[in-house]
């Protein structure tokens, strides 16, 4: 189903659990937006296999509260060498930097608690986590993403996972950049390292 009959699908056919998207475009987070509604949890059951789409697996489970992440072709992630492409070294990596998160990740989702970094996608590299309290990424991984040609990009992007444990108290997770937290408002203040 694609997003213009989504609503059509609810309809129709109602005992359907979630309708899932294969996300190609350049646009994934607004796709992975229209389909993450009250009555359709998300699940990204195909979606590009390219270094530059394998950070969307943050948001994913982040903002968007998922329930799985699959690029397709995962099964030429090995080249005849033995070793793994870099479509499958960029995924490999941030599986690897879930992994040990996942019941943390599990347990805060649908809290608002959860926030990704994605270099390229977040806006002004600010991320609002509330408390009136922001975190500001800047990235040293690589010489940028332009997501006008996205499909050109090649390279794995910088990328992590902010988890709230209490006001002023997160966990975050990543490679490829740095957070400063900055107070919106009122005095400076940090978060517990």
């Amino acid at each position: 189903p694609t997003i213009h009959v989504l609503d059509i699908w609810k309809a129709a056919a109602p005992s359907i659990d979630l309708l899932a998207p294969d996300i190609y475009l350049p646009e994934f987070m607004e796709t992975a937006a229209a389909f993450h509604r009250p009555d359709n949890p998300l699940f990204v059951p195909e979606t590009a296999f390219r270094p530059s789409y394998a950070s969307y697996v943050l948001p994913d489970l982040a903002e968007f509260n998922g329930l799985g992440f699959s690029p397709f072709g995962i099964d030429f992630a090995v080249g005849t060498d033995g070793k793994l492409n870099p479509a499958g070294q960029a995924l490999a990596e941030n599986y690897k930097l879930l992994e040990p998160l996942l019941p943390m990740i599990v347990k805060y989702q649908n809290t608002g608690k959860l926030f990704s970094i994605i270099q390229g996608v977040d806006d002004a590299n600010v991320i609002h986590l509330g408390h009136e309290l922001a975190a500001v990424a800047s990235y040293s991984r690589g010489p940028g993403f332009i997501p006008a040609v996205q499909e050109a990009y090649t390279e794995p992007r910088a990328g992590g996972i902010i988890i709230e444990l209490a006001p002023d108290e997160y966990i975050v997770a990543g490679s490829g950049f740095r957070v400063d937290f900055r107070n919106l408002q009122g005095p400076a203040r940090s978060p517990e390292f």
